[in-house]
């Protein structure tokens, strides 16, 4: 039976910005950062090898099963957004089929407020939110190195629209047994 392995990559990024002051503007080269102090990633317990909530997450799949790699900034993207564009191989085996970008609009629950409180019992309505995630599905058997690459995004002070503050990356290990 193959499985689903959500790995949500949660980024500091009011940290990542204060510390990092000239962050790589190029895509195809983001500034590396160190893998404990910006980033943290957490899958089900069951695919952990080691390192859950680290940037040095080590996973354990078997062929078939499908990983999928969501981001987001400790502000739940709002104000300040990580987002994941690309997680290129870079030593080890390749073990997972080419990592594709998804993107979907399923059926999420918004709370019913009244007066800024929940109501009681709590109540909620159904709306269409967005979802975007990175995919492969586990090919063969061996250990990969892949990098994250994903850029921070600010609001513009004029427009409050999202604007690129930068390109980043490290890389964390996918374990196939």
């Amino acid at each position: 039976m193959s499985n689903y392995i959500d790995i949500e990559i949660v980024i500091d990024t009011v940290s990542l910005l204060n510390n990092i002051k000239n962050p790589s503007q190029d895509y195809a080269n983001p500034t590396g950062i160190d893998h404990t102090t910006y980033s943290y990633m957490i899958a089900q317990t069951v695919y952990v090898n080691s390192g859950q909530a680290t940037g040095d997450l080590s996973i354990k799949a078997l062929v078939n099963d499908t990983i999928r790699w969501r981001s987001l900034s400790l502000s739940g993207n709002s104000g300040q957004s990580a987002v994941i564009y690309d997680m290129p191989q870079f030593a080890g085996q390749v073990v997972t089929s080419p990592i594709f970008a998804i993107e979907s609009q399923p059926y999420v629950p918004l709370p019913t407020l009244v007066n800024g409180y929940n109501t009681k019992p709590p109540t909620f309505t159904t709306v269409t939110g967005s979802d975007y995630f990175l995919q492969a599905t586990v090919t063969t058997h061996g250990t990969e190195q892949y990098k994250v690459l994903f850029y921070v995004t600010v609001q513009d002070p004029s427009t409050g629209k999202p604007v690129i503050a930068g390109y980043f990356s490290w890389d964390p290990t996918i374990t196939v047994a």
